[in-house]
């Protein structure tokens, strides 16, 4: 029965610790507005873009190579 009580300080401990940790997180990683969030994917879609064109050219020119 003691053991049990000297387990509960920690587990409490952990969890209390547990709930800062998460609400820091959330804090930091909150969803930005909706001009934000569309800029952001925006912003990735046309990185995206650009790197496959580029694979797509890079596989053009060794289809091309091999073919030739």
């Amino acid at each position: 029965m003691s053991e049990e009580r000297g387990c509960a300080p920690v587990i409490l401990l952990a969890f209390l610790l547990g709930g800062v940790v998460g609400a820091g997180l959330a804090l930091v990683l909150a969803p930005l507005s909706g001009a934000e969030t569309r800029k952001r994917i925006r912003d990735v879609a046309e990185e995206v873009k650009e790197k496959a064109e580029g694979a797509i050219g890079e596989i053009r020119d060794r289809v091309k190579e091999t073919l030739s």
